[in-house]
């Protein structure tokens, strides 16, 4: 599992519940230390776009993040992997990109950044520095091996080289690409550049087995007009989600793979039933047809979470029915907030 957070008061819990539950994490903590605004194009002829940032603010975070990066890795006992979390150019100074790519060289992990999702982001970036994000990103040297760029979407042919050349990893959401209407991350050509990308939610389908189908389907109707019927194989979509993932999170010496010497996280698949029989090709049956419920037990570092389909570490009926109270009540005040009203006719994106 791997999680970003802006919200200080979210991290602890979410932490202890992964050890709680045995489930494996890494977590990107981080605040922004940028105010910025775009002026938009009929704006822009009285008023220019700008940024303000806070030193105080970004020496604060450090200071709290190399607290945290103390306390988790060692009360984490390998199960938990702190990282550093960057909301995004328009959010985070230069000088925290740097202080933060210099803090996860000495722990060994990386940063996460939301990086070429959107086009305001793209246009405040040139209007203000003159280049677009990522080349902002190398202009100032934080462009390194230990960069995540999430999304990376609307990403240049000349962006991709500088990824390419600095080691730049990508965590890739497909659905995020339609939830936002924004592109296609152009994820065969990233990987054929040499560029690793893992496979992330980041929204409600969280569920890596269809994550696995959806960036299948998506990469080869992207690819459809050049009739290149392997340009994005079944197993290529599942490297995404494993040992890909793995390389991504710098945490492929442990895990992502069954090898002797690493940690035993295993997922048995019960493969009994009409969907994935028969299985003459285990890996492309599964990401073809399989879903999250067809894990019939789950090991993680060889202790069993899930046996029989079912959680074994937490009482799973008592949160499933404190999941049902929360949702009634998050409708019961969100709803009043909403242009259009939650259950109404209109099909709202």
């Amino acid at each position: 599992m791997t999680e970003t957070t802006c919200t200080v008061e979210h991290e602890e819990p979410i932490l202890e519940t992964a050890l709680e539950t045995g489930m494996r994490i890494a977590l990107a903590r981080g605040m922004w230390d940028r105010e910025s605004r775009l002026a938009g194009n009929y704006e822009q002829i009285t008023e220019k776009s700008w940024f303000r940032d806070d030193p105080k603010v970004l020496e604060e975070d450090l200071a709290y993040t190399k607290e945290f990066f103390e306390k988790w890795f060692k009360k984490g006992a390998g199960l938990v992997r702190p990282w550093v979390h960057n909301l995004g150019v328009p959010s985070c100074s230069d000088e925290r990109y740097l202080a933060t790519d210099e803090l996860a060289k000495e722990w060994g992990t990386g940063v996460m950044t939301h990086i070429n999702r959107d086009r305001e982001e793209i246009e405040l970036s040139v209007s203000l520095f003159g280049h677009r994000p990522m080349e902002h990103l190398a202009e100032i040297g934080a462009l390194t091996d230990r960069l995540v760029a999430i999304h990376a979407m609307l990403t240049t042919d000349r962006e991709l080289h500088l990824m390419a050349e600095a080691g730049v990893g990508v965590a890739h959401a497909p659905v995020v690409c339609t939830d936002i209407m924004s592109a296609v991350t152009r994820v065969p050509m990233m990987r054929e550049m040499g560029i690793t990308v893992g496979l992330g939610a980041d929204t409600v389908i969280n569920d890596v087995l269809k994550l696995m189908r959806i960036a299948y389907i998506m990469h080869n109707q992207a690819s459809m007009p050049l009739f290149d019927p392997y340009v994005f194989s079944m197993a290529d979509a599942f490297e995404m989600g494993t040992i890909d993932a793995a390389k991504l999170l710098k945490w492929d010496d442990q895990i992502g793979s069954l090898e002797v010497g690493k940690a035993a996280d295993i997922t048995v698949i019960d493969a009994n039933n009409v969907r994935l029989s028969p299985s003459t090709n285990p890996v492309s049956t599964l990401v073809r047809y399989g879903v999250g419920t067809d894990a019939e037990s789950v090991l993680v570092a060889g202790q069993l979470t899930v046996h029989d389909g079912q959680l074994v570490t937490i009482d799973e009926t008592a949160l499933l029915e404190e999941a049902e109270a929360l949702g009634a009540r998050m409708i019961s005040e969100m709803s009043p907030r909403r242009y259009v009203q939650l259950g109404s006719n209109v099909n709202v994106l």
